[in-house]
């Protein structure tokens, strides 16, 4: 039985994370959580029909003292969820006392921070190879769909010629994300690009099987802290294509990621109700529900438990993701 803990107490952690370690009580039993303040710890635990008042809670600068103190009695990993801005320090802190981590992405708040931090671990685990691993959620390189869609992909006889990726996002200024106070008045560059769209970097790298993106040609836009979008060219591996991402106050959202080859279509296409939509030419169309997030949860589990790293949730994969989300939202235009 791995035992963790959560430091965060926001939307995610009761509507996603929580139902996840009860939906997995066989593997999993969560022994504390440190929040900013008691209120959302009580209502992220009500989530849980069974084994909450066991839980350990650790509330403000005097929680965090004494959670990091007894942490690694109380937990063998860690989940964090906290804002952006803050996401490095607190993995920090983890890997410092010798935790295992998920860290929710992005990796960091921007790249500088994220190569210093990955730097620091990749030194700390030459030192103490026993110490913890560090994964960053990313459920999208773990989705059915699109870990079929990547394996067409690379099975195809020829290349890709060129790609296109079309995600447009319902966001308001009253939705439940955008009223948090920390994406409401962001510290970071990006806003929901990088909040939300980092996603859709990882869906374009995996699906195309490629390391690195390049040659990032994209005009951002901000006009409020919901209505954004950055929409240019780069390429992944060399193969050159077009990216479109905007959030913001749109009837019907979109996403749509087109692969052209010289003798066939790839087209992963989100369908509402259902998940993803994967069809190719001379292939059987197939859909997929969301199940990204569960297969994520279930491989760090078990990684925790075997002490073996999970290739596609690496910090570098983060990193690399950051960077074109950067590029991407380089070049303001207000």
């Amino acid at each position: 039985m791995i035992r963790v803990g959560v430091i965060g107490a926001g939307i995610f952690v009761k509507e996603t994370y929580l139902p996840l370690v009860a939906a997995h009580r066989d593997k999993v039993t969560l022994t504390a959580i440190l929040s900013r303040s008691a209120g959302p710890i009580e209502s992220c635990l009500e989530v849980l029909s069974e084994g909450s008042a066991d839980v350990r809670r650790f509330v403000g600068a005097e929680g965090e003292e004494a959670f990091f103190a007894q942490a690694t009695a109380l937990c063998d990993a860690v989940i964090v969820v906290v804002p952006i801005p803050l996401l490095a320090q607190y993995v920090e802190k983890c890997l410092q006392v010798g935790l295992a981590v998920l860290s929710e992405k992005p990796v960091a708040a921007n790249s500088s921070t994220a190569r210093e931090l990955i730097g620091s671990y990749r030194e700390w685990r030459r030192e103490r190879p026993s110490m913890g691993l560090w994964h960053v959620a990313e459920n999208y390189r773990l989705e059915s769909s699109i870990v079929y869609a990547r394996t067409l992909v690379r099975d195809h006889a020829r290349p890709p010629k060129t790609f296109a990726l079309t995600c447009i996002r319902q966001q308001t200024p009253t939705a439940k994300y955008a009223v948090t106070e920390w994406r409401a008045q962001p510290t970071y560059h990006g806003s929901f690009v990088l909040d939300g769209g980092i996603h859709f970097v990882a869906l374009m790298r995996h699906v195309l099987n490629g390391a690195t993106i390049s040659d990032v040609q994209c005009q951002y836009e901000e006009t409020s802290v919901v209505e954004v979008g950055t929409c240019g060219s780069c390429r992944v591996d060399g193969t050159l294509g077009t990216v479109q991402i905007r959030y913001g106050a749109f009837p019907t959202p979109v996403c749509r990621f087109d692969v052209f080859f010289e003798d066939a279509i790839l087209s992963i296409t989100q369908v509402k109700g259902v998940g993803y939509e994967v069809a190719m030419t001379g292939h059987e169309t197939r859909q997929f529900g969301f199940d990204g997030l569960e297969r994520e949860f279930v491989a760090w589990i078990e990684s925790v438990a075997a002490q073996t790293a999970i290739p596609a949730l690496q910090p570098e994969e983060g990193l690399v993701d950051l960077v074109a989300v950067e590029d991407m939202c380089a070049t303001n235009r207000r």
